[in-house]
């Protein structure tokens, strides 16, 4: 196996049959054909390492899949989905109340509504979507593209609840906001977008 030195940072024993940028540094070690990793190899280290596959180069030097753009969503589209959210929400809440045969679902179920939405929430910013953003393509994603954790989701689903029981005032905050972020998004480093078609 041919092992190289990165010409930029000076990393040594990188594997030029697989790596196509350096992991100390970061940059790209793609060249020419010719010289596939840009090294200015000489021509009996190349012998050595044998005939050059152009489709192994090219497969290599490929760049990553594009990412297909987003777009921020707006209020009336996220009230949508919130509408559908607690629809499935209630009628949940309502069958598991009605298996309790020795309480009243009228009574029981709505006390059992906002910790069952603190539940719901929470699990699906952690899966990226709930059951309403899902059916109309929205998806939670936070602002540095990192996967979304436990405790950010259960923060966005606090932060929810606290943004509508301020009259609401933390969910229309998405409308004036210029990143069509709420109370929730801000505080717990998220957004809700729809992906955009390429």
């Amino acid at each position: 196996m041919l092992k190289l030195e990165c010409p930029f940072c000076g990393l040594a024993d990188i594997d030029a049959t697989s790596a196509t940028s350096c992991s100390r540094c970061g940059r790209g070690l793609v060249g020419s054909l010719e010289d596939p990793y840009g090294w200015g190899l000489a021509s009996d280290v190349q012998t050595e390492a044998g005939p050059i596959d152009a489709a192994r180069v090219e497969a290599h030097s490929a760049r990553a899949p594009a990412v297909a753009p987003v777009t921020a969503v707006g209020f009336w589209p996220r009230m949508a989905a919130w509408g559908i959210d607690m629809g499935a929400i209630a009628i949940g809440v309502l069958m598991f109340a009605n298996q309790l045969i020795f309480v009243s679902p009228g009574l029981f179920g709505p006390f059992m509504l906002w910790p069952a939405a603190l539940l719901y929430f929470t699990v699906c910013n952690k899966l990226g979507a709930s059951i309403g953003k899902a059916a109309l393509g929205l998806k939670v994603m936070s602002v540095d593209e990192r996967p979304i954790d436990w405790p950010r989701a259960t923060l966005r689903s606090i932060f929810w609840l606290v943004g509508l029981a301020s009259l609401g005032l933390g969910l229309l905050w998405i409308i004036w906001d210029e990143k069509r972020q709420g109370w929730h998004d801000k505080l717990s480093g998220t957004m809700v977008v729809k992906p955009d078609r390429v």
